[in-house]
């Protein structure tokens, strides 16, 4: 069986096939293709949900030692709620092959990608704002991944800058 070795890159404004994928991958790669106006709708949906595959697998991991489990489920499902909201003409499509689809995109396209890369991602300080950014506030709320302790020392300090002045308004002091 020939597999194809697509080498893609960046020039700014696309994704583009690299000179040194072999020609006859490069030639099919090339094609434009025929999509229904329905599916060109359908297409930045679907790019939209995929945002937030690669982050989510990496918390998965972390809290629960595998990329795609019912904790993650929950929060894929979430995301797809945000973006088939107020969708109706097209969530059809989704529903339609909803398991089949799922599997595709939340649990085998992250296949590829390295664990420690999904981790590192989940653990960065920038995730949330990108997410945040490409539309995926739903879960932007689960990043940064912080361990329990630190969560919850976090609680404690905002709680204590929340009371403070409320203390110091009657005389009391916090030391």
């Amino acid at each position: 069986m020939v597999t194809a070795k697509l080498a893609v890159g960046h020039d700014g404004d696309a994704i583009v096939i690299k000179d040194d994928t072999e020609s006859k991958w490069k030639e099919e790669l090339s094609k434009p293709l025929n999509l229904s106006e329905n599916e060109k709708k359908i297409i930045p949906k679907l790019h939209l949900l995929a945002t937030g595959v690669i982050p989510l697998q990496g918390y998965s991991l972390i809290t629960a030692s595998y990329h795609y489990n019912y904790q993650s489920m929950d929060a894929f499902n979430a995301i797809e709620e945000q973006v088939w909201a107020g969708c109706d003409q097209f969530s059809w499509w989704w529903n339609e092959d909803v398991n089949a689809l799922r599997d595709a995109m939340w649990h085998k396209a992250g296949h590829p990608v390295k664990v420690s890369f999904k981790k590192d991602i989940a653990c960065s300080s920038t995730v949330k704002q990108l997410l945040v950014e490409a539309g995926l506030s739903i879960a932007a709320t689960r990043f940064p991944f912080l361990d329990p302790e630190v969560k919850k020392a976090k609680r404690y300090v905002a709680l204590l800058e929340t009371v403070s002045p409320i203390f110091k308004s009657v005389g009391g002091e916090i030391t």
